[in-house]
């Protein structure tokens, strides 16, 4: 009798077998990540994704329904039909169309409502393509169904109507996760962009909703309300953008007359890197507001790398980070990403009128998160380091936006009126870098003046009248339109936590629209991140030490600014980034005054919030009849917002 052959050893382990030293069947997934519901993963000594060695049982035999073999490395498929699709190719789409398929009606409003106020989630697929495709029936039945999920809690149906309005895609989302998991939660899908964006979509809604979606049944981390412990759909959009290899390099072929595969092949590359990007942008304020530690690309590796460019963030590597950012929106609205220069992470920014604009607001939240993280750790000395060089990096992004970027009146209303026209990410991007540079400032005073506590040194306080500014000037923007949880959530995180205004009138009323549309209130967030009154009160921007002697800042121009960039940038020396502007105070949300902000000044003639000394925008056509018998010292802390009356002190 034959000796029994010897079993042949594998030749290569998926990451997590590899990493616990368990035995691997080389199956994609492998039995002990598919048991334990793990996402598998096979890469080579470079860390580039590789096919697994074999293929499971089930892959073997033929069988009817969507294929359940390896994602890891598939050949790379293009969701867009060629331009002469004959037919027969569109009335095997019709054919081939989920019986699940919401009515046309119902299709083309939570569409259009989607590419209205689904913002920045929107901004991952090529809107033009989407409404051909659409009109065609070429649309992947997940895919729509992902986005009428994104748009329905947008819409007014009666027939869709539900408490809360942020459930009322929960039906379209789970007929998506049913298409492209079955019953166990095993992925079944294509490697797409399709299945990417509509992964994309899922993992945006389940945040948003406070649900879980389909047969995503992995138990919720409490810490993090809205997301799903494992991720699942944000870690199997991950594998597909990198089995479609979303980080190989370009080298573009510049012609005159581009064909149209190549412009085509250029709008997939592009909405590959959005997801990536957009992954990113949700993973650092996931850190910013639950102090999430990140996950990166790499879902085995549990310890994350400090948050710096040099070296990773949030669990990306600095090679991942080192992806060309997204192209400006009219580039890729137009179908010119082929004619566009690559803008990176690592380096600074064009200031030309094609600037990107999602690219920007990369660059600001990236040093909010910096900061963020920083502050949870000042007793390290790379925290301390952080600090230092996020306000260099705060100067540096500053003196980068372009004209058509820059906080003005002009501009406002230039980016306001794009709302009317359906090209909305653009203006949502402008909002959004403008907060989060307000954000990311006040962040780094609080910083700064820890700093100066922990060496005993004395520390200024300086005029935050430019932080309201943009606050108020933003929400403004999006006055008698749909509330944008994302915009709330970037308003309200540095007014609760660093200023303590959860009881101030307008503070209150977005904190609550804030609980309408994602499920989480901050203001009780930040109470249960730091315990108790005292412990948010060490978060706050406390009085200057000692009461400051030197003039308003900054020194010089008391004049009305100019009207170009330049004037608006700050000096390399300045404590914080205070662009001079005039706002006219009856633009302004009608609270403003009653929130005491108009009146907040380190002197009645500081110019650097840009709004009304003390004395003169009140005395026009707004009499005080109390103001000649008001005390020195009702004078001074009369309107000052709540929590911060000890500012009246230091002037």
């Amino acid at each position: 009798m034959d000796p029994k052959p010897k079993r042949k050893r594998l030749a290569k382990a998926c990451d997590g077998c590899h990493k616990s030293k368990r035995r691997c069947d080389g199956t994609d997934p492998c039995s002990n990540c598919y048991f334990a519901s793990k996402p598998c993963t096979y890469t080579d000594s470079t860390g580039r994704p590789v096919q697994a060695p074999r293929f499971p049982e089930s892959s073997r035999t033929a069988s009817p329904g969507p294929s359940t073999t390896s994602y890891a490395n598939p050949q790379p498929q293009s969701p867009y039909p060629p331009s002469g699709s004959s037919s027969t190719t569109r009335k095997r789409a019709r054919l081939d169309a989920d019986p699940e398929s919401p009515e046309p009606p119902i299709v083309r409003e939570l569409t259009s409502l989607f590419f209205a106020n689904a913002l920045p989630m929107a901004a991952i697929i090529h809107k033009p393509t989407f409404k051909a495709d659409l009109a065609n029936n070429q649309i992947p039945t997940a895919l729509l169904h992902a986005v009428c999920a994104a748009g329905a809690p947008f819409s007014k149906q009666p027939t869709l109507l539900r408490e809360p309005a942020r459930c009322q895609g929960r039906p379209f989302a789970e007929a998506a996760a049913r298409i492209l998991f079955d019953s166990t939660g095993r992925f079944v899908g294509q490697a797409t962009l399709h299945s990417a964006q509509a992964l994309c979509l899922l993992h945006w809604y389940s945040a948003i909703s406070q649900t879980e979606v389909g047969y995503d049944k992995a138990a919720k981390d409490k810490s993090h309300p809205g997301f799903v412990d494992g991720d699942r759909f944000r870690v199997v959009a991950i594998q597909i953008i990198q089995a479609l290899n979303v980080h190989q390099p370009e080298h573009p072929l510049l012609t005159p007359v581009p064909s149209h595969g190549m412009v085509q092949e250029s709008i997939e590359r592009e909405c590959l890197r959005r997801i990536f990007w957009l992954v990113y942008v949700v993973d650092c304020y996931r850190s910013v507001y639950w102090g999430w530690d990140g996950l990166g690309m790499n879902h085995i590796r549990s310890n994350s790398k400090s948050p710096a460019i040099d070296g990773g963030a949030i669990g990306y590597s600095e090679a991942e980070l080192r992806l060309r950012l997204p192209v400006d929106e009219t580039s890729f609205e137009l179908a010119q990403v082929h004619q566009s220069l690559p803008e990176y992470l690592f380096l600074p920014a064009v200031r030309t009128h094609y600037a990107s604009e999602m690219g920007h607001l990369v660059r600001i939240i990236t040093i909010h998160q910096k900061l963020e993280w920083a502050l949870d750790k000042l007793n390290d000395t790379k925290a301390r380091n952080t600090i230092a060089e996020c306000g260099k990096m705060i100067d540096e992004w500053l003196a980068s936006l372009p004209t058509h970027l820059s906080f003005s009146p002009e501009y406002i209303a230039v980016h306001k009126a794009m709302f009317a026209t359906g090209s909305n990410m653009s203006a949502w991007c402008y909002g959004a870098i403008h907060i989060g540079y307000a954000s990311s400032s006040l962040a780094l005073i609080v910083g700064r003046q820890r700093l100066a506590e922990q060496e005993r040194q004395s520390f200024h306080v300086p005029d935050m009248g430019f932080i309201f500014d943009r606050v108020y000037a933003v929400n403004d923007m999006f006055v008698g339109r749909d509330k944008q949880p994302t915009i709330l959530g970037m308003t309200v995180w540095p007014l609760v936590k660093y200023l303590n205004l959860q009881d101030s009138p307008d503070v209150k009323v977005w904190i609550q629209e804030l609980f309408e549309t994602a499920g989480t209130r901050f203001d009780e967030l930040v109470y249960d991140r730091w315990g108790d009154a005292n412990g948010m009160s060490r978060l706050a921007v406390r009085p200057s030490t000692p009461p400051p002697t030197m003039p308003p800042y900054p020194p010089s121009s008391t004049s009305a600014p100019p009207s170009n960039n330049a004037s608006r940038r700050p000096s390399q020396s300045a404590t914080v980034y205070a662009p001079n502007m005039h706002i006219d105070e009856n633009r302004l949300l009608p609270s403003l005054k009653a929130c005491g902000l108009l009146d907040w000044r380190t002197s009645p003639s500081s110019p650097s919030s840009g709004l009304p000394p003390q004395g003169q925008g009140q005395g026009q056509g707004r009499p005080n009849p109390s103001a000649a018998s008001a005390s020195p010292n009702d004078t001074a802390t009369r309107g000052l917002p709540m929590g911060l009356s000890w500012l009246a002190d230091d002037r």
